[in-house]
């Protein structure tokens, strides 16, 4: 069964355990995977509708739920992505008796190379219903880049149970994924957008459930853009926010912020300026020297309003729709951080 040419299932497609014994997606043999992504995704059905559920899935030692695993039961089907390419691409999947497990507690392969770095897990939940709860995952990883690596990351599929919400991260390069590698990083300031997908209104709950101990030293706040809400999160932490049905894309983020001060330049007067001027933020920044990095304006509550990448050098320009008062501008790369406060005017 093929369920590649919908909307949010292009290239997806449904495969099954053949064999009368579990099988290990991570066996060092008995796979081919010609074109084919190296997640795995499985879908639960919902206890009240015959064709409503939720999909999980499982890549590179990380689980989406923490339930989701290498491991695939007798009989189980599977979903597996055809990597993208040039159309038309051919993916070929094959197995043989070399990815049978034998025992029911394996001791499963692992991947080669450094193990991922632990992992960041965000939940969407309808209040009142910890059922509806939708994860997604952020982890850190050396080999990972800012877009979709089909070895690393994966995709979101939305769910079929309308009342359960669809929560995901979004890759440089516009992907929706459940999943996400994100390099390691020394950033001071790092930005992570979120998508979030419903069917009906209610009150949505985003929980930070899981938060690795690798990234202590690093303050994490939940942006609503909307709002102009943002708050810092720990592990348990919850934002409450009630929405109307639809999909929300470039209102929701992460920003995680480094408390290092080893960072901070002693020349931050040449390398960073930033004014206001006619309703305009004009800033200079010396990305030369700087390297490139993000430029963000925070209210006096410490409430980011607004942010930007920047990567050339020399003079840049935004409107970023503030209202008239004082804020602070600053600009942060790997080895810079600088400050302004200004204030800023309409006329």
């Amino acid at each position: 069964m093929c369920i590649r040419d919908s909307t949010y299932t292009e290239g997806f497609n449904l495969a099954g355990n053949p064999y009368p014994s579990p099988i290990d997606w991570n066996s060092p043999s008995g796979w081919t995977k010609t074109n084919i992504d190296n997640a795995l995704y499985f879908f639960r059905a919902s206890s009240g509708d015959e064709y409503g559920g939720t999909y999980s899935a499982y890549i590179n030692g990380i689980s989406l739920d923490g339930l989701a695993s290498p491991v695939i039961a007798s009989m189980q089907g599977f979903f597996i992505h055809v990597s993208d390419g040039a159309y038309p691409v051919t993916g070929i999947l094959g197995l043989d008796n070399r990815v049978r497990l034998t025992t029911l507690s394996p001791s499963l392969a692992k991947s080669e190379g450094k193990a991922p770095s632990g992992i960041l897990r965000l939940t969407a939940t309808f209040a009142g219903d910890p059922l509806s709860s939708d994860p997604a995952v952020i982890y850190f990883d050396e080999k990972a880049g800012n877009g979709f690596d089909p070895m690393l990351d994966a995709l979101k599929l939305m769910n079929t149970d309308y009342l359960v919400p669809n929560l995901y991260s979004v890759g440089s390069d516009g992907k929706k994924l459940s999943i996400n590698a994100l390099p390691q990083s020394t950033d001071t300031l790092r930005v992570i957008a979120l998508g979030l997908k419903t069917e009906i209104d209610g009150e949505i709950v985003f929980t930070l459930t899981d938060l690795p101990e690798e990234i202590n030293g690093t303050r994490i706040f939940m942006h609503d853009k909307v709002t102009g809400t943002e708050i810092e999160m720990h592990e348990g932490s919850e934002y409450r926010v009630r929405l109307d049905p639809g999909n929300y894309s470039g209102r929701f983020f992460l920003n995680l912020r480094s408390t290092s001060t080893s960072v901070i330049n002693p020349l931050a007067e040449e390398l960073f300026t930033a004014y206001s001027s006619h309703g305009f933020l004009r800033t200079i920044v010396k990305t030369e020297i700087t390297g490139p990095g993000n430029l963000a304006v925070l209210n006096l509550t410490g409430q980011t309003v607004f942010i930007e990448k920047i990567y050339d050098n020399g003079y840049h320009e935004f409107n970023p729709g503030l209202k008239e008062g004082v804020y602070i501008v600053t600009f942060t790369s790997s080895n810079y951080r600088g400050s302004k406060k200004i204030y800023f005017r309409n006329r």
